[in-house]
């Protein structure tokens, strides 16, 4: 792996060419670079240089998508869930549960997303939806603009509020919505 020896503010040592060898003889394998970090021209050089040198790699993330240590359904459920508890924290607490149950391309580019949320009561459903609908319409335009902001593209997002009993105090519900036990 090759190693570069950066001097920033040499201009300011005494003797800058001698600082700059003292530690390439502390680094025989450096490849010594002077810059001034205030001077974009020399940053870009140098963060082109750096680029170049590095070593091909396996990709960590599908191409083009933000970097997460969450799948593609836990990190779109977890978007609308956020925009949702943006907005009813005082009403619903906790007591909501996102999934994502269907992804598909349509023919006009659209990126199809059909997400559930999941409440433990009739009482909070008819919260979540609001009057006339206008809460989980609320709810869904917030989410799509993050997520299109977010993959770059444009996003239908189908929002669909159902009751789920209890759903907090069962492990194999919270398995199935998508929550991890740290208990083991």
């Amino acid at each position: 792996v090759p190693i570069l020896l950066v001097g920033n503010k040499l201009d300011e040592a005494k003797y800058p060419e001698e600082a700059l060898k003292a530690y390439h003889a502390l680094l025989p394998e450096a490849l010594p670079r002077k810059l001034s970090a205030l001077n974009p021209k020399q940053l870009a050089s140098l963060k082109a240089e750096l680029l170049a040198l590095l070593p091909e790699g396996p990709f960590f993330y599908p191409e083009g998508f933000a970097k997460s240590d969450q799948d593609f359904g836990e990190w779109v459920a977890e978007i609308v869930r956020e925009e949702a508890m943006k907005r009813l924290w005082h009403e619903v607490p906790y007591a909501i549960a996102t999934k994502v149950e269907e992804v598909a391309e349509r023919e006009n580019g659209l990126l199809y997303l059909k997400v559930v949320l999941y409440v433990e009561r009739p009482t909070q459903k008819a919260i979540v939806i609001g009057e006339g609908g206008r809460k989980v319409k609320e709810i869904g335009q917030a989410a799509r603009k993050q997520l299109e902001a977010l993959l770059g593209r444009r996003v239908y997002l189908d929002l669909e509020v159902r009751v789920y009993p209890d759903w907090r105090k069962d492990p194999e519900a919270l398995r199935e919505l998508g929550y991890r036990s740290t208990l083991g």
